[in-house]
């Protein structure tokens, strides 16, 4: 993912910016960037919520995953949206099913 989207010239990771890890915990992602990561912070809200929607869309169709927590070298990322603990299932606002689960009580 994050090789795909550097290459974009309008690309919304910062450059450089490198997954060093992934953990798995009672359905919340904890992805940790390298430092690069860290620019975002500085690219405004609307490039920071469009990174957000990007990880987000590239974790949806994982079924364990429910929440995502991003950290830079092990430490909460601060920037100008919140990004602990963002939930899969919402994405522009609006919560979407999941690939193979079903509503509550649609009789299904």
């Amino acid at each position: 993912m994050l090789a795909q989207q550097q290459a974009r010239p309008d690309s919304v990771i910062p450059q450089g910016t490198r997954l060093l890890s992934v953990n798995l915990k009672d359905g919340v992602a904890t992805l940790d960037f390298s430092k690069e990561f860290g620019k975002l912070a500085d690219m405004g809200e609307t490039t920071e919520g469009q990174a957000q929607k990007l990880i987000l869309k590239t974790l949806a169709p994982i079924s364990t995953v429910d929440k995502v927590t991003v950290t830079v070298e092990g430490k909460p990322f601060v920037g100008q949206t919140d990004w602990d603990r963002l939930d899969v299932r919402i994405q522009d606002g609006v919560e979407t099913q999941r690939r193979g689960s079903s509503q509550e009580g649609d009789g299904r």
